[in-house]
């Protein structure tokens, strides 16, 4: 999974916000139990830590967070991106960058470099949160995949800015009070969950999906929270475009465009450097992305289910049948 965290403070010394970063770590080691890493900018009061379950690229060569090649950019980053390949051939053509590992993080980070990060943005196709330290401005910026499949929670203890990938890294912060929030309460009464951009702490939020946060340290005065934040994609749009832009085929030709559009994401989503698998529910979603792991793979595909007790809720048996039916190794 990976994690990633930070801290912006005033008025924290180095040893102490060092302190705060290696408790968030700590509380945030299940997500990333191979590898850990911190950087700190001491003047300006910066902190970024990183817990990695390696994937891809499992060398030092991925070892977080990431000082761009020019200097400017610091990464801490959490997800996968998908088509990272193409991109770096891209960027390798484009502008000769030469790469010292096969890590999507160093690829994601080279795009930012070249083209910069509104512009990484809309190429990037995969799920994601991170941070990303621009020296030269002295701005921090936060991002969210466009669905939200990675978390990333932020807000404001007392004067200082802080995000992590759990609200448990949060709860670190030394002057950090668990004030909970009424109205997150209601919303949760009323939903069944706690929706975005709410959390059950107040001043404590999540970062909504295709978001970007902004917080920029030049000219900030000491006491403000000021942070700007952004769309830099938004399903609505994505449907519009979609309606105006049909094909007018028939239904075969429909199916045919589906097929080919579902075994492209599901291909592009088992690059790994690590046996991969997938849970089989038995359902039709799960049958239909198995079976096409499966028809990509040249050896049987690992899938898991889960049994209940009460048989009215169990789907074990039909999980496997399909996993018998594919040939997977259940």
């Amino acid at each position: 999974m990976c994690a990633i965290g930070g801290v912006v403070s005033r008025d924290l010394d180095r040893e102490t916000l060092s302190h705060i970063l290696k408790k968030m770590a700590s509380q945030l080691a299940h997500r990333g139990p191979d590898d850990e890493g911190f950087w700190t900018d001491a003047d300006s009061g910066l902190g970024l830590l990183h817990r990695r379950l390696s994937i891809i690229d499992l060398s030092p060569n991925g070892h977080q967070p990431m000082v761009s090649q020019c200097d400017r950019y610091v990464l801490s980053y959490n997800g996968e991106i998908y088509n990272f390949k193409d991109l770096r051939v891209n960027l390798e053509s484009q502008f000769a960058h030469r790469f010292t590992g096969d890590s999507d993080t160093e690829v994601l980070l080279a795009l930012i470099s070249h083209k910069g990060l509104s512009a990484a943005l809309k190429e990037v196709n995969g799920m994601f949160a991170f941070a990303l330290w621009d020296k030269k401005e002295r701005t921090l910026h936060i991002a969210r995949d466009r669905i939200g499949e990675k978390p990333l929670y932020w807000g404001w203890v007392e004067k200082d800015f802080i995000f992590a990938s759990e609200l448990r890294a949060i709860l670190e912060h030394p002057r950090f009070e668990k004030t909970i929030d009424l109205n997150s309460v209601s919303l949760l009464m009323r939903f069944n969950c706690i929706p975005a951009p709410h959390s059950i702490y107040k001043n404590i939020f999540k970062l909504e999906p295709g978001c970007l946060l902004t917080l920029s340290l030049n000219g900030l005065s000491p006491n403000a929270r000021q942070v700007h934040i952004e769309n830099y994609w938004d399903i609505a749009e994505v449907f519009k475009k979609s309606d105006e832009q049909l094909p007018a085929t028939d239904e075969n030709e429909i199916v045919d465009q589906l097929h080919a559009l579902l075994k492209d994401a599901v291909r592009i989503r088992m690059v790994s450097d690590v046996p991969l698998g997938a849970f089989l529910s038995g359902g039709i979603d799960s049958s239909l992305v198995v079976s096409l792991m499966q028809s990509l793979s040249d050896r049987p595909v690992k899938t898991f289910t889960i049994g209940h007790f009460e048989k009215k809720y169990d789907e074990s048996s039909y999980a496997k049948e399909i996993a018998a039916h594919l040939g997977c190794e259940h």
